[in-house]
């Protein structure tokens, strides 16, 4: 169309009245737009009191956690949850450093369960990668959410097991995750859960491999900065509650202990103490025991070694 004939057709809508309601039209539209505008600001506003009304319950409530008796079951509860409990209270992120089968992700089931939240353990080795930790979109653009998303967006304990046996580059996509109210995922800009806690365990305090963990890895100090170190050993008060025969007992014990003298490379755990116990109380012989669940293919010298004046 060109300049003559839109003057024209110009001309003739003006002529119709047709201009004039497309103009109030518009002044409408503007109007509503603006009303639209006003209720936007208003219910931001709303929103960040209700962030504050939810900041001031969350404060009362961890006050409360911290000076109110933890209804727990006592025969299952470890020395250290009542220290993993609390600083959990305290909103800071425990990392549970200690021996395997220290009873760390038993201790983190068992504080979500007192505060009633759902806990997401994640194993993490060597080939976890970050679209693990924070989902990913498929070849169609659909977000594949992940574990984390969801205690993140809708609360809970979140806990990365055994964290440093992952790769370092990639647990550092939890820093900001860690001391942000907000993330940005692969799918959009997600807000934090008030009750939403991050923790982790491990055998070492992320500063690298030993002679008895090899696969571990060095953590980057600004992730390892944003935890609050609890060292989880044993409970041998735990293990005389749950183990039923007390001659194995004490003969696990001493040999834990004759391992930690002569730093040898062996895991005597809690597991062995109740593994143990419950192959012994089926009838297995008590020899074949001590292999399966303690000395476990190790050479007779240092079986005999380990076992020292324990029989």
């Amino acid at each position: 169309m060109g300049l003559f004939d839109s003057l024209y057709y110009f001309h003739q809508l003006k002529k119709s009245g047709k201009v004039d309601s497309v103009i109030k039209a518009v002044e409408e539209f503007d109007n509503k737009k603006y009303k639209i505008g006003q209720q936007l600001d208003n219910l931001e506003k709303e929103v960040a009191l209700t962030k504050g009304r939810l900041g001031q319950i969350q404060d009362a409530v961890v006050r409360k956690s911290l000076d109110t008796k933890i209804d727990v079951d006592y025969a299952t509860q470890h020395i250290c949850f009542e220290t993993v409990y609390r600083v959990i209270a305290a909103g800071c992120s425990p990392f549970l450093v200690g021996p395997a089968g220290s009873g760390k992700s038993t201790i983190l089931a068992q504080v979500a369960n007192a505060m009633d939240l759902d806990f997401y353990p994640m194993s993490v080795n060597a080939l976890t990668s970050d679209y693990n930790i924070i989902g990913y979109n498929d070849a169609n653009g659909k977000y594949v959410s992940s574990a984390f998303r969801q205690a993140y967006e809708h609360g809970g304990i979140f806990s990365f097991e055994e964290i440093d046996a992952g790769n370092p580059n990639v647990m550092t996509v939890i820093n900001n995750a860690m001391s942000q109210d907000k993330y940005m995922f692969p799918d959009k800009i997600v807000q934090k859960h008030p009750r939403f806690i991050l923790t982790a365990s491990g055998n070492t305090y992320g500063t690298g491999a030993n002679i008895k963990y090899v696969g571990r890895n060095p953590l980057d100090a600004a992730t390892l900065d944003r935890f609050v170190m609890v060292y989880t050993d044993y409970d041998t008060q735990l293990e005389e509650r749950l183990c039923s025969n007390k001659e194995w007992l004490a003969w696990v014990h001493s040999v834990r202990k004759n391992a930690e003298k002569l730093d040898m490379k062996v895991v005597v755990g809690t597991r062995a103490v109740l593994h143990g116990d419950k192959l012994l109380n089926i009838g297995l012989p008590r020899d074949a025991v001590e292999k399966m669940v303690v000395f476990k293919g190790m050479s007779m010298a240092d079986a005999d070694k380990l076992r020292g004046n324990t029989r």
